[in-house]
């Protein structure tokens, strides 16, 4: 997936209002900051806060990622781009089972949003906030680690 495909621009409108939302959260429960807690989308379209983290910290914050319609936004159109475009096959992204079922189980974006910034220097080259080289090994990892292969 290079820098043009829908996968990537998905991933990188996410940026921004990730790290507004971020920012906000941070102000208001600055614990948060030092937990392990992910970001998935079920499949209604809600973002779901996951990880070790408590009833009220996840209350708090699947209020604040649903509250971020822009966020919600750019997830729904990477969930959509991805399972439209995947095709099962022996290499790639394709060679794992992913469906609208079990993409809750699948991808983290914070971890994929974390893992996949852009130093200064791509920026610089490439103008885009997010590495693509980065976050194509991310969706792999995440897919090797949550999803059966074919």
């Amino acid at each position: 997936y290079l820098p043009g495909g829908s996968v990537p621009k998905a991933v990188e409108k996410m940026l921004s209002p990730y790290d507004s939302l971020l920012s906000d959260i941070n102000r208001q429960n600055p614990s948060l900051a030092y937990k392990n807690w992910g970001i998935a989308i079920n499949q209604s379209g809600a973002l779901e806060a996951t990880g070790t983290i408590t009833g009220f910290e996840k209350e708090f914050l699947e209020e604040k990622l649903n509250d971020s319609k822009e966020l919600v936004s750019t997830i729904s159109d990477f969930k959509s781009n991805f399972l439209k475009y995947i095709v099962p096959e022996n290499r790639g992204y394709g060679r794992y089972d992913v469906t609208a079922d079990n993409f809750l189980g699948v991808f983290d974006f914070r971890e994929m949003l974390e893992s996949s910034r852009s130093n200064d220097d791509f920026k610089k080259t490439w103008e885009y906030e997010t590495n693509w080289l980065k976050l194509n090994d991310n969706i792999l990892s995440q897919l090797k680690r949550n999803a059966t292969s074919y």
